[in-house]
């Protein structure tokens, strides 16, 4: 099986979106010691090579290779590596896998556009493309989803069971953006305290050095 596990190759660095499955691999080294190999695409050149796009025909990172699969999109690759390399990071029940699943989805879907949207018009756009009232109705319209977070985590420490799991993993690591936005968490007290759980562990912490 450590041969096999060896063969995961991991495309992207730390400063880009690839976060999200360097931390969920580091999970998985601190749980089950495995290894993998990473490689750092810098510039658009580079992701849009015939090697890269032999592995990812999007040109986009993160990317994974084990042994002759090819996995993109981050939440499918940290999906893929926590269900197969980390037991503990992977609840196996059924409800359980269905909730992994569920808020997997609910960050790209209910947090991610939205914090795009403020980010791109106060940070990523040339400023006289930035239209401040789509970053005000983004901020408005993330209320939503982040009071439904609040409530789930009431008597909570984690999304699911009483550990840390790869559903917490995942929607942290969307997250991670809002603190570019420099979004004020003092309305979501729960959720900024599980932030800071999310974010002090310590694969975590390697992932942001890769």
């Amino acid at each position: 099986m450590l041969a096999t596990l060896n063969k995961l190759t991991l495309y992207g660095g730390a400063k880009s979106r690839a976060i999200r499955s360097l931390w969920a691999l580091e999970e998985c080294c601190a749980e089950t010691g495995i290894d993998y190999h990473q490689v750092k695409l810098n510039t658009i050149e580079e992701m849009r090579s015939p090697d890269f796009l032999a592995v990812n025909p999007n040109g986009k990172i993160p990317a994974l290779k084990h042994d002759d699969l090819f996995v993109f999109e981050s939440m499918c690759i940290n999906l893929h590596v926590a269900k197969r390399f980390a037991p503990k990071l992977y609840p196996l029940g059924d409800w359980q896998e269905s909730l992994v699943l569920q808020w997997s989805f609910w960050a790209i879907s209910e947090i991610e556009p939205l914090q795009m949207d403020l980010l791109n018009n106060t940070k990523f756009l040339p400023k006289n493309k930035r239209l401040p009232e789509v970053a005000n109705l983004a901020i408005r319209r993330l209320n939503r989803p982040l009071e439904t977070l609040e409530k789930h985590l009431t008597g909570r420490q984690w999304l699911l069971t009483d550990n840390f799991s790869i559903a917490d993993l995942n929607l942290a690591s969307v997250m991670l953006l809002l603190d570019m936005a420099k979004y004020d968490f003092t309305s979501f007290p729960r959720i900024a305290e599980w932030r800071s759980r999310c974010y002090g562990r310590p694969a975590f912490g390697t992932a942001q050095q890769r």
